[in-house]
């Protein structure tokens, strides 16, 4: 499965403000680790194309959770 590491980003694809820009008041601006997971996803979807693998996504465990939790109140109202 095709995966991208940060380190290994063009700076155009870092600077790209169609995968790097946050508004001031995000929560994750100005927190750069996830800045630079919110990169390498947003590349890796903007190169897939249609009859490409799906790229595989590594999330963090905090990632998970989080999701889970959103999952779990969408679907249970809590």
């Amino acid at each position: 499965m095709p995966t991208v590491e940060y380190g290994t980003l063009s700076e155009s694809d870092k600077n790209d403000p169609a995968t790097a820009m946050l508004t001031p008041d995000h929560p994750g601006n100005s927190d750069d680790n996830y800045r630079r997971r919110r990169i390498a996803i947003a590349i890796m979807a903007k190169r897939y194309r249609p009859g490409d693998p799906i790229p595989e996504i590594d999330y963090s465990p905090d990632d998970d959770e989080c999701w889970r939790r959103i999952n779990s109140s969408v679907h249970h109202g809590d």
